[in-house]
């Protein structure tokens, strides 16, 4: 059997999320949510800084309604043009660390939550070889605005990766997992080598205990961050002269 790396996108594989660069190009032909829904900047920025939290997992879960009607060529147009900006979110030591696991014959496999409409094109653009994703049901024209099995969210997310490697003879065993989210520990844990990418509070802590390793795609590996920020710049603000006055620089 063979093996893959398998990769989470939100504050994985991007740097953010990329559901503002999605909504974006949706609005470029004309679709949308209906409905503005109140604080959602707060909470784009608290997912940006410490991750996705069961809230904002029911809000996305019930999105799929305002996609009721919307034509499947025009999502397909918007999905297109979301490409290249998502390309340029991607962080540095990605593109290397998916190279070297090509480099070893594993297979790439993109899975998250979001709806394989918009990021199945970024994940052919990007070389990977399978997609897991929520999928959208549709009757060959429009979206009907359900879905068309399970939301990927959490253990179901896990097992629609377990369907795949049964599918295509991949060991999950002999496996990487990168996430950056408490809510994809069954799948970490359904893999041989799961490692905490840009992790959330609690996977921080989860990883820690287990032993598994840490790492952020944006800086070198072994720079420590928190809540998406290095280090030192936490600390720089308490390093000027006049907070320290006794000491010689």
């Amino acid at each position: 059997m063979g093996s893959a790396a398998i990769f989470d996108l939100d504050r994985t594989l991007v740097l953010g999320s990329s559901a503002p660069v999605f909504q974006r190009r949706l609005a470029d032909v004309g679709l949308g949510t209906e409905h503005h829904i109140p604080g959602m900047s707060i909470f784009q920025k608290s997912y940006e800084m410490f991750g996705e939290n069961p809230l904002m997992m029911q809000i996305a879960r019930l999105l799929v309604r305002s996609a009721k009607n919307w034509p499947i060529e025009s999502v397909a147009i918007a999905a297109d043009a979301a490409v290249d900006e998502l390309l340029h979110e991607i962080p540095g030591f990605a593109p290397a660390l998916l190279d070297e696991h090509r480099q070893a014959g594993r297979k790439l496999v993109l899975a998250t939550t979001s709806p394989d409409a918009f990021v199945r094109p970024f994940a052919e653009r990007f070389g990977f070889d399978h997609v897991v994703a929520t999928r959208w049901q549709d009757d060959g024209v429009v979206y009907t605005g359900e879905l068309d099995g399970e939301f990927l969210w959490g253990r179901a997310k896990r097992d629609a990766v377990r369907d795949l490697a049964e599918r295509e003879g991949i060991d999950l065993k002999k496996s990487y997992g990168y996430s950056d989210s408490a809510y994809d520990v069954p799948l970490l844990k359904a893999v041989g080598t799961p490692v905490a990418v840009n992790p959330d509070p609690q996977l921080t802590a989860i990883a820690a205990i287990n032993g598994w390793q840490i790492r952020h795609l944006d800086v070198s590996p072994g720079v420590a961050k928190f809540a998406g920020r290095e280090l030192q710049a936490w600390l720089r603000p308490f390093a000027r002269p006049e907070l320290i006055p006794n000491a010689r620089f």
